[in-house]
């Protein structure tokens, strides 16, 4: 095995080093030196990964620097050779060569989000700046052969099986997963199988968490995607998606688990995936559990890391128990005119509650054809005529039944300005027995005006509305129905009360 401290010495870097230090893991050494680090696969074979060649550690070198290279090409310098020399060790240097390393660009670790977040350094903004930023890496990911369908079932549900089976049948969360698998698996198998054929299963990171995201100059880079298994990172984007909403969960942080996925859903417009998001998280708990059950396995008695691993193992059971027993998910419908902060309270409620949200812009646009992030053009002719907006409601409906379908509190993020318009929806919770509501959100007309201006203005905001527009909603806008009287709320927009009050409120409201 490589001596490592023969290349804790500055002369053996081709750039200034003065004082190179070594990290370890149980895979790989990590030499810090200067404004560069060098990753060494140790020579290893493990059930997961085969390290054990010179020619193996070659490739997943050159193949870790081009998977994260697609992710993060500021970070990942190439591939160096570790050569013999008569001092001893040397990088790119002259001389046989005897090991290879990944070259990267040093960065602290209290850039990454674990730190940031274990600090309270890590707020919305940058949560938002994440979703943004993972949607994209999804969206431009390379897809799988969509004739490999058959066997995406299998790919998705063996894991599972096999962490319920190393988990044994002592702990009542796992038994719960075993039968809540069993009941779901001939529709989870139909589920899987579609979403490999339309697409969304892709070369994706795999090893999404908080750990492995760093801010670094303002900007969400993601790295250390998993090179040693293409298993695990040729996978549904849910499934990535999970992994980082799973572990802002874990840290007792569920409103940004959801503010990251929410934002990350508008951002890819993946909604049918909601179907699949409970199954993988439910996975991502299970694996951290597996692990943690190990780890408890050896850690010493009557320790703090034992009771450390112990609280830790408790919050993925506990979650696990949460997901497989999801109780009545209940339905919202915004109502109100362009501008009067129906988008704003969405959000907030889909972090808070929490819920899925289906934005009506962001399902128009798309339905389209369209970028609804991209506001350069005016909408295309016919994009608001009637017709095509029953389509769009009835695209929302469709997608709500899903959401429901899968257990997800979700909220409908449309003007609904008529009973006839929102009647569809209403009907959809009334026939499933689950709970409804319709938010009317309001703002005084200058109010409305000046966001309308405001925001047209920046040229950020996905909505086509101008004053015109809200002209002629407030020609066509109607109260509720008698039928919906006691399914009404009145939210003032300009004196919200805070998002987790709101929250707790309607919980009360809906599951009175």
């Amino acid at each position: 095995m490589l001596a490592i401290a023969e290349l804790l010495r500055p002369s053996a870097f081709p750039h200034p080093a003065p004082d190179p230090v070594a990290e370890e893991t149980h895979i790989s050494w990590v030499v810090l030196a200067g404004e560069f680090a060098y990753k060494i696969k140790k020579p290893v074979r493990l059930p997961f990964l085969d390290y054990s060649s010179l020619a193996a550690r070659k490739h997943f070198c050159e193949e870790e620097v081009r998977l994260n290279r697609r992710l993060a090409p500021e970070l990942y310098l190439g591939v160096s050779t570790i050569v013999r020399t008569s001092g001893g060790l040397a990088i790119d240097q002259e001389g046989p060569i005897v090991e290879y390393a990944v070259r990267m660009r040093r960065f602290s670790s209290a850039d990454r989000l674990d730190r940031r977040l274990a600090e309270g350094r890590l707020i919305g903004p940058d949560i938002d700046r994440c979703a943004i930023r993972v949607a994209d890496m999804h969206r431009a990911a390379p897809q799988a052969d969509p004739g490999n369908a058959m066997q995406a079932a299998a790919a998705a549900l063996d894991p599972v099986t096999a962490c319920l089976d190393a988990l044994g049948h002592r702990s009542p969360a796992v038994q719960d997963a075993r039968r809540w698998l069993a009941d779901r698996e001939p529709v989870l198998t139909a589920v899987f199988e579609n979403r490999h054929r339309s697409g969304w299963v892709r070369e994706c990171h795999g090893d999404l968490h908080l750990a492995n995201l760093a801010d670094l100059d303002g900007c969400i880079v993601p790295f250390d995607a998993i090179e040693f298994d293409s298993a695990l990172r040729w996978t549904d984007i849910q499934a990535d998606a999970a992994f980082l909403l799973m572990d802002l969960q874990s840290r007792h942080r569920r409103d940004l688990g959801w503010r990251f996925y929410d934002g990350w859903l508008a951002r890819t417009g993946d909604y049918e995936g909601v179907a699949a998001l409970r199954f993988y998280l439910i996975y991502r708990h299970l694996v951290r559990a597996k692990v943690d059950r190990i780890r408890l396995s050896q850690a010493l008695e009557d320790s703090t890391e034992r009771r450390r691993i112990e609280s830790r193992l408790a919050v993925h059971l506990g979650s696990i128990r949460d997901l497989v027993r999801p109780g009545r998910p209940a339905l919202i419908l915004t109502h109100g005119l362009s501008a009067s902060g129906k988008s704003t309270v969405a959000r907030n409620l889909a972090a808070e509650m929490p819920m899925v949200r289906l934005p009506a812009d962001l399902v128009r646009k798309r339905m389209a054809g369209l970028d609804p992030f991209d506001t350069s053009a005016p909408p295309p002719a016919g994009l608001y005529d009637h017709e095509f907006t029953e389509q769009v409601y009835g695209e929302l409906r469709r997608l709500a039944d899903l959401a429901l379908d899968a257990g997800w509190n979700t909220i409908v993020d449309a003007t609904f300005l008529t009973a006839e318009r929102r009647r569809p929806l209403m009907e959809l919770a009334v026939e499933r027995g689950l709970p409804v509501l319709c938010l009317h959100c309001r703002a005084p007309e200058a109010e409305l005006r000046r966001r309308i201006v405001a925001r047209r203005r920046a040229g950020t905001d996905p909505s086509d509305a101008d004053l015109a527009v809200l002209e002629d909603q407030m020609a066509k806008i109607e109260g509720p129905a008698a039928d919906e009287r006691d399914l009404w709320l009145d939210l003032d927009t300009a004196r919200l009360p805070p998002a987790e009050e709101l929250a707790a409120g309607l919980r009360s409201r809906l599951w009175a």
